[in-house]
């Protein structure tokens, strides 16, 4: 899905991430898992989720939340209902 204002929310949030402390030791271990592996597994995403303190993942959460109540006139037409699966 795009959004013409995905790319500033995207930048924002980079921002204030870069500054948390967490996130810089998690940036640390990806570049040494990147440096062994070339990819990321699924597994190495969970390791960040967890790596992750509490506050940085609630920040994450309320803004994309914000963000999507702010940018919603879109996302109808995203919208699939279950039985348009069956």
């Amino acid at each position: 899905m795009w959004h013409d204002q995905f790319q500033t929310f995207r930048s924002s949030l980079d921002e204030w991430l870069e500054s948390e402390a967490d996130v810089q030791k998690i940036a640390d271990h990806l570049k040494g898992r990147l440096s062994e592996n070339k990819t990321l597994s699924e597994d190495d995403f969970k390791t960040v989720w967890k790596m992750l303190a509490k506050d940085t993942k609630e920040k994450i959460k309320d803004e994309t939340v914000a963000w999507l109540k702010k940018n919603k006139n879109h996302l109808p037409m995203y919208f699939l209902s279950r039985e348009d699966f069956v």
